[in-house]
């Protein structure tokens, strides 16, 4: 199906570059990178007023299982509520690890854990507005839509090297971690001490660049172009 097709598209470098390696596949100029697609209605939410440094609220959004390692994040949180108590998590989700995971939270003797089922795309678009950043704590993602979905709301991230978020979070848009809680935590810690100097409408731009329907409809028309004057 590879050698075979005008061309082939990925949601990221890590997308394409994982896929030739374990498939043993040469790079051909009919493989490109195509993100995907943030809703409309993501870049056209408003930005709402930052809430008060003293109150700081997180969320992540994730299903219960292995690969979206909430261990971790949980972990790196009681590291962080050392120094911030009063810090708040919300984790969005549902899956086998879910009882789990709040049992590891009561050892962790962790405050302010708000857990809630999984949410609709309207909903995710309220959490993401009601919280001064996210989270993604993966070990491995081809892309990370959520990630994307709270830079388009001018939310900036903090998120585990997982692959994919190489190609979205950007310094001016967040922070990427190594893959233990203690970087994760200083992540975290890095993120609230430099929270001012991130801008809401600069984050928001910065995805609108890369991931706005307008800009992949443009991208995807002339990939069609291409594979189709191949024909003549």
């Amino acid at each position: 199906a590879y050698e075979h097709c005008h061309k082939v598209l990925f949601v990221s470098q890590f997308a394409l570059e994982r896929t030739l390696q374990n498939l043993s596949l040469e790079v051909r100029d009919a493989f490109k990178v195509l993100p995907n697609v943030v809703d409309t209605a993501f870049f056209s939410s408003s930005i709402l007023s930052r809430a008060k440094a003293t109150s700081w609220k997180f969320l992540m959004i994730g299903n219960f299982i292995p690969r979206k390692n909430h261990a971790l994040l949980l972990e790196a949180f009681a590291f962080v509520q050392k120094q911030y108590p009063s810090v708040g998590l919300t984790i969005a989700g549902h899956g086998p690890l879910m009882v789990e995971l709040q049992a590891l939270s009561s050892s962790l003797q962790l405050k302010n854990i708000t857990w809630l089922p999984g949410l609709s795309r309207i909903e995710v678009r309220k959490e993401i507005a009601a919280h001064h950043a996210i989270f993604s704590t993966s070990t491995i993602e081809t892309f990370g839509l959520t990630v994307a979905e709270a830079q388009a709301m001018g939310k900036p991230v903090v998120v585990t090297d997982s692959g994919g978020v190489r190609d979205i979070v950007t310094q001016e848009t967040g922070v990427v971690t190594e893959g233990s809680s203690e970087s994760f935590a200083k992540g975290i810690l890095q993120l609230i001490q430099s929270y001012d100097t991130y801008d809401q409408e600069t984050i928001r731009q910065s995805a609108k660049r890369r991931f706005s329907s307008e800009v992949i409809m443009e991208q995807l028309h002339e990939i069609y172009d291409q594979a189709l004057s191949s024909f003549h």
